[in-house]
Protein backbone atom coordinates (compact mmCIF):
# COMPACT_ATOMS: atom_id res chain seq x y z
CA UNK A 1 0.00 0.00 0.00
CA UNK A 2 1.26 3.67 0.06
CA UNK A 3 1.01 6.59 2.55
CA UNK A 4 -2.01 8.36 1.66
CA UNK A 5 0.39 11.61 3.00
CA UNK A 6 3.65 11.72 1.32
CA UNK A 7 2.99 8.47 -1.36
CA UNK A 8 5.60 5.97 0.55
CA UNK A 9 5.11 2.52 0.18
CA UNK A 10 4.74 0.49 3.56
CA UNK A 11 2.01 -2.47 4.48
CA UNK A 12 -1.30 -1.68 4.85
CA UNK A 13 -2.06 -1.10 8.80
CA UNK A 14 1.36 -0.20 9.62
CA UNK A 15 2.40 3.62 10.10
CA UNK A 16 4.25 5.44 7.11
CA UNK A 17 8.36 5.47 8.37
CA UNK A 18 8.77 9.03 6.90
CA UNK A 19 5.78 10.85 8.21
CA UNK A 20 4.38 8.63 10.74
CA UNK A 21 0.59 8.51 9.12
CA UNK A 22 -1.35 5.33 9.39
CA UNK A 23 -1.55 3.41 6.12
CA UNK A 24 -5.16 2.02 5.51
CA UNK A 25 -5.40 -1.62 5.29
CA UNK A 26 -7.52 -1.41 2.31
CA UNK A 27 -8.70 1.58 -0.42
CA UNK A 28 -12.18 1.45 -1.81
CA UNK A 29 -13.19 3.42 -5.00
CA UNK A 30 -16.54 4.03 -6.04
CA UNK A 31 -18.01 4.00 -9.38
CA UNK A 32 -19.17 7.61 -10.62
CA UNK A 33 -23.21 6.90 -10.57
CA UNK A 34 -23.84 10.12 -9.01
CA UNK A 35 -21.77 12.44 -10.85
CA UNK A 36 -23.47 11.44 -14.09
CA UNK A 37 -26.96 11.77 -12.36
CA UNK A 38 -25.99 15.29 -11.03
CA UNK A 39 -24.40 16.69 -14.16
CA UNK A 40 -26.91 14.82 -16.83
CA UNK A 41 -29.82 16.29 -14.26
CA UNK A 42 -28.05 19.81 -14.59
CA UNK A 43 -28.27 19.85 -17.79
CA UNK A 44 -32.47 19.11 -17.90
CA UNK A 45 -32.73 21.79 -15.72
CA UNK A 46 -30.76 24.14 -17.98
CA UNK A 47 -32.92 23.03 -20.64
CA UNK A 48 -35.89 23.89 -18.24
CA UNK A 49 -34.96 26.99 -17.54
CA UNK A 50 -33.53 28.31 -20.94
CA UNK A 51 -37.45 26.69 -22.34
CA UNK A 52 -39.03 28.86 -19.63
CA UNK A 53 -37.15 31.94 -20.54
CA UNK A 54 -37.87 32.03 -23.96
CA UNK A 55 -41.46 31.43 -23.45
CA UNK A 56 -41.93 34.19 -21.04
CA UNK A 57 -40.07 36.49 -23.79
CA UNK A 58 -42.54 35.38 -26.55
CA UNK A 59 -45.68 33.73 -26.42
CA UNK A 60 -45.99 33.69 -22.32
CA UNK A 61 -45.29 30.61 -19.90
CA UNK A 62 -48.92 29.89 -19.19
CA UNK A 63 -49.37 29.88 -23.09
CA UNK A 64 -46.93 28.09 -23.89
CA UNK A 65 -47.74 25.00 -20.91
CA UNK A 66 -50.95 25.14 -22.51
CA UNK A 67 -49.66 24.12 -25.85
CA UNK A 68 -47.75 21.68 -24.42
CA UNK A 69 -51.19 19.45 -23.75
CA UNK A 70 -52.80 20.85 -26.34
CA UNK A 71 -49.47 20.63 -29.35
CA UNK A 72 -47.78 17.19 -30.14
CA UNK A 73 -44.62 18.33 -31.24
CA UNK A 74 -44.71 20.69 -28.30
CA UNK A 75 -45.20 17.86 -25.86
CA UNK A 76 -42.54 16.18 -27.62
CA UNK A 77 -40.24 18.78 -26.96
CA UNK A 78 -40.96 18.69 -23.26
CA UNK A 79 -40.57 15.70 -22.99
CA UNK A 80 -37.08 15.86 -24.95
CA UNK A 81 -35.85 17.94 -22.76
CA UNK A 82 -35.72 15.44 -19.97
CA UNK A 83 -34.12 12.63 -21.66
CA UNK A 84 -30.61 13.53 -20.35
CA UNK A 85 -32.21 13.18 -16.28
CA UNK A 86 -33.75 9.92 -17.86
CA UNK A 87 -30.14 9.08 -18.74
CA UNK A 88 -28.62 10.06 -15.61
CA UNK A 89 -30.65 8.12 -13.98
CA UNK A 90 -30.02 5.06 -16.10
CA UNK A 91 -26.30 5.29 -15.40
CA UNK A 92 -26.58 5.80 -11.93
CA UNK A 93 -28.15 2.85 -11.49
CA UNK A 94 -25.70 0.54 -13.46
CA UNK A 95 -22.87 1.90 -11.82
CA UNK A 96 -24.28 2.45 -8.23
CA UNK A 97 -22.99 -1.06 -6.86
CA UNK A 98 -19.42 -0.04 -9.34
CA UNK A 99 -16.90 -0.83 -6.51
CA UNK A 100 -13.02 -1.20 -6.99
CA UNK A 101 -10.89 -2.11 -3.35
CA UNK A 102 -7.38 -2.41 -3.49
CA UNK A 103 -5.63 -4.48 -0.44
CA UNK A 104 -1.65 -5.91 -0.32
CA UNK A 105 -2.96 -9.12 -1.49
CA UNK A 106 -5.63 -8.53 -4.09
CA UNK A 107 -7.64 -6.14 -6.06
CA UNK A 108 -11.44 -6.89 -6.26
CA UNK A 109 -14.30 -5.50 -7.68
CA UNK A 110 -18.17 -5.47 -7.43
CA UNK A 111 -20.11 -4.07 -10.70
CA UNK A 112 -23.52 -4.40 -12.48
CA UNK A 113 -21.48 -6.52 -15.06
CA UNK A 114 -20.45 -9.07 -12.73
CA UNK A 115 -17.78 -9.47 -9.52
CA UNK A 116 -13.62 -10.00 -10.02
CA UNK A 117 -11.20 -10.74 -8.07
CA UNK A 118 -7.42 -11.12 -8.64
CA UNK A 119 -4.57 -12.04 -6.27
CA UNK A 120 -1.27 -9.91 -6.94
CA UNK A 121 0.46 -13.03 -7.01
CA UNK A 122 -1.65 -14.27 -10.23
CA UNK A 123 -0.96 -11.05 -12.18
CA UNK A 124 1.71 -11.77 -15.25
CA UNK A 125 1.08 -8.47 -16.86
CA UNK A 126 -0.24 -4.92 -16.64
CA UNK A 127 -1.35 -3.37 -19.47
CA UNK A 128 -2.63 0.46 -21.08
CA UNK A 129 -4.22 0.96 -24.17
CA UNK A 130 -5.57 4.07 -25.98
CA UNK A 131 -9.33 3.38 -26.51
CA UNK A 132 -12.49 5.19 -27.87
CA UNK A 133 -15.23 6.32 -25.70
CA UNK A 134 -17.75 4.30 -27.33
CA UNK A 135 -15.22 1.40 -26.61
CA UNK A 136 -15.86 1.67 -22.65
CA UNK A 137 -19.09 0.06 -20.90
CA UNK A 138 -20.42 2.80 -20.54
CA UNK A 139 -20.33 4.00 -23.96
CA UNK A 140 -20.10 7.88 -25.27
CA UNK A 141 -21.59 9.24 -22.59
CA UNK A 142 -17.90 8.79 -20.53
CA UNK A 143 -17.95 12.14 -21.56
CA UNK A 144 -19.22 13.35 -18.96
CA UNK A 145 -17.19 12.26 -16.04
CA UNK A 146 -14.99 15.14 -17.62
CA UNK A 147 -17.56 18.15 -16.12
CA UNK A 148 -17.08 19.40 -13.09
CA UNK A 149 -13.41 17.95 -12.46
CA UNK A 150 -10.87 19.04 -10.29
CA UNK A 151 -12.21 22.70 -10.24
CA UNK A 152 -12.94 23.10 -14.12
CA UNK A 153 -15.65 22.86 -15.93
CA UNK A 154 -14.75 20.17 -18.50
CA UNK A 155 -11.17 18.26 -17.32
CA UNK A 156 -9.05 16.53 -19.34
CA UNK A 157 -9.37 13.06 -18.86
CA UNK A 158 -7.22 10.44 -20.95
CA UNK A 159 -9.46 7.79 -22.50
CA UNK A 160 -6.85 5.10 -21.53
CA UNK A 161 -7.83 1.64 -20.66
CA UNK A 162 -5.53 -0.37 -17.97
CA UNK A 163 -5.64 -4.48 -17.76
CA UNK A 164 -4.20 -6.88 -14.90
CA UNK A 165 -3.84 -9.80 -17.14
CA UNK A 166 -4.36 -12.89 -14.77
CA UNK A 167 -3.08 -16.50 -14.66
CA UNK A 168 -4.34 -18.77 -17.48
CA UNK A 169 -5.98 -22.16 -16.02
CA UNK A 170 -6.87 -25.24 -18.10
CA UNK A 171 -6.51 -24.08 -21.42
CA UNK A 172 -8.65 -21.40 -20.95
CA UNK A 173 -7.76 -17.48 -22.13
CA UNK A 174 -5.93 -15.41 -18.91
CA UNK A 175 -8.50 -13.45 -16.68
CA UNK A 176 -8.18 -9.64 -17.53
CA UNK A 177 -9.18 -6.87 -15.12
CA UNK A 178 -10.05 -3.65 -16.76
CA UNK A 179 -10.25 -0.20 -15.64
CA UNK A 180 -11.76 2.34 -17.93
CA UNK A 181 -11.91 5.62 -18.43
CA UNK A 182 -15.32 7.65 -16.65
CA UNK A 183 -16.33 4.61 -13.98
CA UNK A 184 -14.56 5.08 -10.83
CA UNK A 185 -13.67 7.67 -8.85
CA UNK A 186 -10.18 9.11 -8.23
CA UNK A 187 -8.38 6.59 -10.90
CA UNK A 188 -5.15 8.09 -10.86
CA UNK A 189 -4.54 7.39 -6.94
CA UNK A 190 -5.87 3.92 -7.96
CA UNK A 191 -3.16 3.74 -10.72
CA UNK A 192 -0.58 4.41 -8.36
CA UNK A 193 -1.29 1.89 -5.46
CA UNK A 194 -1.91 -0.43 -8.64
CA UNK A 195 1.64 0.65 -10.29
CA UNK A 196 3.17 0.04 -6.53
CA UNK A 197 1.99 -3.69 -6.86
CA UNK A 198 3.28 -4.46 -10.36
CA UNK A 199 4.77 -1.82 -11.84
CA UNK A 200 4.21 0.66 -14.24
CA UNK A 201 2.07 -0.49 -17.29
CA UNK A 202 3.08 -1.23 -20.57
CA UNK A 203 1.86 0.25 -23.59
CA UNK A 204 0.54 -1.18 -26.63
Amino acid sequence: MLCPQCEQPAPGGSLCSVCGAQIPDRETFEGQGTHYLLVLAAISLLLVAASLIWAHYTVGVGAWLRSMLQEPWVALYGLSILIPLGLGVYYWWILREEEVSISDEAIQRRSHWGDEHMAWDDVVAYRQRQILLRQTRVGRVAWVSRVMRNHKLVADMTTLRYELIGTAEGGTPPPVFALEPGTLDDMPWLLRLIEERVGPPTPL
